[in-house]
């Protein structure tokens, strides 16, 4: 009985046991109570089981684990033991309660900056965060993020310069995707600068060849490894470091003493040499340009003195390389004179005005005007050609003289003042060779305006291809003493012109009782890079800022027909200084591929009190107001009282160096000797 008993309590204590997990690892571990067996179902099948999907069974059911840790049993990546990482879902992948940044754990997208907008990124530039940042792509295969012609889907092309443009690590040659066409053009560089030769033997192949070589014709010298685009510009010394064609910041600055001049010509005692000046031809042929200085009492009846380019140093008028000498019955031969080729023969003529000249003791102060022809001798008293006046009186001809193409036919035309006339006259290119001839009234001058005193000529304001002249009257009691500029373009022919039935535009001096705004006149330069030659007018006598400080008028080109001018610029000299007693527009100083202006000041302070100064306007030129504190460099008179900047001209080339020259007149320096100063533009 009692054995039967004993295998009646067996089974049941076997049930016990198994449901305390004591008999095996399958089993659950539980507490005892009613719930003693538990299993959590993991669909998932990544270890952790569904806390609302449980089985009460004493033995683990297939597909359920011991643990109901899982947050999300449909997906085997998201359990306690998972990665958290950025999802637009909002999963929390490690069932730690926090999502993507509010997790710590957290490992945000790497992105990967796309700079040249290829859709490939940079692997040396990249930032982590959920959101894709702007400019930034998950690829990170871009070799050259700042080319978007170069990346992975790029076509390898020969270069010659190593470019891995499909970003598989081979180049040129090296690639069998290489594209077969176009070579690269290598260029020797002998001086191993990195700029090759433009004039050199070139080579095409995708390989640079043996030695020294560039894909570019950078190198201007490539004899010079200093000379090549890379070096910065050192200012004169001869040579064009950067290869630019031009000086850059080279040219002349500051405050410039004339008796340190690079040419300076001295009168003797009393002859006022530099009362008068021209300069921009090529009288002797030799490539560069010359002057002529006019002394006022050389003798009796005055002298003007050739100097041909070249000259450095001091000279006296005894060196002058040809000496002009007047006739009797004039006083003031050399008093205007004017460069430029008038016989067709391509050598600068000479011509000088004697407005004093007496025709005869019934005709006084008739004038004339000479014309030499090249060749030239050391010494010259017999023109080529006389223009002069047998009848009329006190007609001061030849008191101003300039010469351009106005008639457009291609040969340069002469004018010639009359300032006691009231008119200009002009030959239009029909110079005689005839010496001694009197040709007042042939049809070789064909046309006289109504005028007083100034000329300019030699620009094309409107842009016809034909050279232009201005006329000015510095001050007329006609005009209520305001002084007036008149433009007449060219490409005309006929006699018996008047203001009224020519002048294309007017410029009216401010009112000014002292005013004389129709001198100082240029118009050989375009100052605003526009294409159009430009005037400058100068009014020495006008109140700028304070009383006789003077100003000069820059207008502009071009203007239309029967325009009042109202000029684009407008410069203010300093008290007392006659600022605009001359202006002159000199061409390009510098080398920088503009117009330059020069403006004289003969009452300014230069290097002593009074002494007087031209001062350099560098161009382009833009509208509105400026003064002489403006000025890119001052030219200083070296002693008082010398009437520097009294006259001035555009000296050309002197020196043969492509760069404009500067010829300043100081007729009162050393007592009244006077002097002409010649300063070398500063370029390169």
């Amino acid at each position: 009985m009692r054995l039967a008993r004993l295998f009646w309590f067996a089974p049941v204590f076997g049930f016990s046991l198994a449901c305390t997990g004591l008999l095996g690892e399958d089993t659950a571990d539980t507490s005892g109570g009613p719930d003693a067996c538990k299993w959590f179902r993991d669909q998932d099948g990544d270890g952790y089981g569904d806390p609302d999907k449980k089985d009460a069974s004493c033995e683990k059911p297939p597909g359920y684990v011991a643990n109901d840790e899982d947050c999300d049993d449909e997906d085997p990546r998201t359990h306690p033991e998972g990665t958290e990482v950025c999802d637009d879902a909002d999963a929390d992948e490690d069932c730690d309660g926090d999502v993507n940044e509010d997790d710590d754990s957290l490992e945000p997208t790497e992105w990967f900056a796309d700079a040249d907008n290829d859709d490939f990124g940079d692997p040396e530039d990249s930032q982590r965060s959920c959101d894709q940042p702007s400019g930034y792509v998950r690829d990170d295969q871009d070799c050259d993020d700042d080319d978007r012609d170069i990346n992975p889907d790029g076509q390898e092309v020969c270069d010659g310069a190593g470019g891995d443009e499909d970003c598989d690590g081979l180049v040129d040659s090296d690639d069998d995707s290489m594209a077969s066409s176009p070579l690269p053009t290598w260029y020797p560089d002998d001086d191993g600068d990195g700029f090759g030769d433009p004039d050199g033997t070139t080579q095409k192949q995708c390989d640079a060849p043996s030695g020294d070589w560039a894909t570019n014709d950078d190198d201007c010298d490539d004899g010079d490894r200093n000379v090549n685009p890379d070096e910065s510009e050192v200012c004169m010394n001869g040579v064009d470091d950067n290869c630019n064609g031009s000086a850059d910041g080279c040219g002349l600055t500051g405050d410039i003493s004339l008796g340190s001049a690079d040419v300076k010509i001295s009168g003797t005692t009393g002859s006022q040499l530099g009362v008068a000046l021209c300069g921009g031809g090529d009288i002797d042929e030799d490539g560069r340009d010359d002057v002529v200085v006019y002394a006022y009492h050389t003798t009796s009846v005055g002298g003007a003195y050739a100097f041909y380019g070249g000259a450095t140093g001091t000279l006296r008028d005894s060196d002058a390389d040809v000496k002009f000498s007047g006739e009797s019955g004039g006083d003031s031969f050399g008093r205007s004179c004017a460069l430029g080729d008038l016989t067709g023969d391509g050598a600068a003529d000479v011509v000088i005005g004697d407005s004093g000249y007496d025709y005869s003791s019934s005709y006084s102060n008739t004038g004339r005007v000479y014309l030499f022809s090249s060749p030239l001798s050391a010494t010259e008293t017999s023109a080529n050609t006389i223009y002069t006046n047998n009848t009329g009186t006190s007609d001061y001809i030849g008191g101003t003289l300039a010469i351009g193409d106005w008639s457009g036919d291609g040969r340069n035309d002469l004018f010639i003042s009359a300032s006691g006339a009231d008119e200009v006259f002009a030959d239009y290119g029909t110079i005689s060779s005839s010496s001694g001839k009197d040709i007042w009234g042939i049809n070789e001058f064909e046309g006289a305006l109504d005028y007083s005193g100034f000329l300019a000529t030699g620009g094309d304001v409107d842009g016809d291809g034909s050279d232009d002249l201005v006329a000015g009257y510095a001050i007329s009691s006609v005009y209520g003493e305001r002084g007036y500029i008149y433009l007449m373009t060219g490409e005309f022919g006929g006699s018996g012109l008047t203001l009224s039935s020519k002048a294309d535009a007017v410029l009216e001096g401010d009112t000014n009782t002292s005013g004389v705004i129709g001198s100082g006149l240029s118009i050989r330069g375009d100052l605003n890079g526009d294409g159009y030659a430009d005037l400058s007018a100068g009014d020495s006598a006008g109140d700028g800022l304070s009383s006789n400080s003077g100003r000069v008028h820059v207008c502009f080109g071009p203007w239309s027909s029967g325009s009042i001018l109202d000029c684009e610029v407008l410069i203010n000299g300093a008290s007392g200084s006659y600022f605009g007693a001359t202006t002159e527009i000199i061409g390009d100083e510098n080398g920088d591929g503009e117009t330059d202006l020069l403006v004289g000041a003969y009452g300014a302070t230069g290097d002593v009190a009074g002494s007087g100064a031209a001062y350099l306007f560098r161009g382009p030129f833009s509208a509105g107001t400026l003064s002489v504190n403006d000025a890119d460099a001052s030219l200083n008179g070296p002693s008082g009282n010398g009437y520097v900047g009294a006259t001035l001209a555009a000296a050309g080339d002197f020196n043969g160096d492509d760069l404009a020259d500067l010829l300043i007149g100081g007729y009162n320096i050393n007592g009244g000797a006077g002097a002409a100063y010649i300063v070398f533009g500063g370029g390169l």
